[in-house]
């Protein structure tokens, strides 16, 4: 007798998942932090909307998770007992009281173990409820991690927060449904578990970077260039010609012109030197020398015209001295 109770008890826990009211717990919330603490097979779960009316009661972790508006983050889960189905993620801005209720699921059959819809592992489809392709809010994800085969190890899905939402207390729901399922005790064909959120900070939208760098970059040097030379009327500065062409660089070319049109003044200088020289041969022969070189003077490096003036009478002048001496000489020797 005692060796049937045995078998009996067996038997009801390799059969539970089929009878409500006896099918455990089927998944475990890894990420974000679950707002209760969750055992091994990932009770609480089963009553709706985040495991909070069962026994033994729900312990909260008291975890908050920040995240930003619009930003996508990953849901982590790991599956404990196998069933058919997937994964939606439901937000809610209000706290728990901001989720909706489960959907309606259509069985299969009248038996309870099709309560929860049936589903068929080689045509990969699962009839009684399908997923939502087009979710919009409460709903952020449906149809998650669909599958008609055993989940091995931690899996992950993107779920994207809504770039137009912000509060402190968000809840992000993660829901399972399981098909070939009977209807739990509670929670029906769903478990539930849920992590306390805030949304707050800059939204996350890809485009608020890029452009600042470029307008600051773009500025068009106002270098210009150097003042012509002022000097000699031959040689004159030429001035800087390029202007600055992009910010710092361009001040730079402006200031390099300058430095040309200094070099073109101090050359018109050395003209004006060359002729007063010019002057001062002339006032030592005819003296319209000097005059022809000081209308020169500002001409730049060239001889003046009255040196060569003084230089011709200065030569005539020996010229009729060697002539008078020689004359002389020839009339000393005949009177000799």
């Amino acid at each position: 007798m005692r060796k049937l109770r045995v078998l009996a008890v067996m038997a009801a826990g390799a059969t539970g998942v089929l009878v409500p009211g006896l099918a455990r717990a089927h998944f475990i919330l890894m990420a974000p932090q679950n707002w209760a603490q969750q055992d091994a097979s990932g009770l609480p779960e089963k009553s709706a909307p985040c495991g909070q009316a069962e026994t033994p009661a729900a312990v909260p972790t008291n975890a908050v998770t920040t995240f930003r508006p619009g930003q996508t983050i990953t849901v982590m889960i790991q599956e404990a007992v196998f069933h058919p189905g997937w994964y939606k993620a439901v937000l809610s801005q209000n706290g728990m009281s901001g989720l909706p209720p489960d959907p309606m699921v259509t069985p299969s059959s009248p038996a309870p173990g099709d309560a929860c819809g049936t589903a068929t592992a080689a045509t990969n489809m699962i009839v009684g409820l399908a997923p939502n392709k087009a979710p919009q809010l409460p709903v952020l994800v449906d149809g998650a991690l669909f599958h008609t085969g055993p989940l091995s190890g931690q899996q992950p899905f993107n779920v994207t927060l809504p770039s137009n939402v912000t509060c402190t207390n968000c809840v992000l729901q993660i829901v399972e449904f399981m098909s070939n399922h009977g209807l739990n005790v509670p929670g029906g064909c769903f478990y539930h578990h849920c992590a306390n959120i805030a949304i707050q900070g800059a939204p996350v939208d890809g485009g608020t970077g890029g452009g600042t760098d470029a307008g600051t970059d773009s500025k068009t040097g106002t270098g210009s260039g150097g003042a012509t030379g002022a000097g000699g009327a031959t040689v004159t500065g030429t001035g800087g010609s390029t202007a600055g062409v992009g910010g710092t660089s361009g001040g730079t070319a402006g200031t390099s012109g300058g430095t040309a049109g200094t070099s073109g003044g101090t050359a018109g200088t050395s003209g004006g030197t060359a002729g007063t020289s010019g002057g001062t041969a002339g006032s030592s022969g005819t003296g319209t020398g000097g005059s022809t070189s000081g209308s020169s003077g500002g001409g730049g490096c060239s001889v003046a015209s009255g040196t060569r003036e003084n230089v011709a009478g200065l030569a005539g002048l020996l010229l009729a001295i060697f002539v008078i001496r020689s004359r002389r000489h020839g009339q000393g020797r005949r009177r000799s």
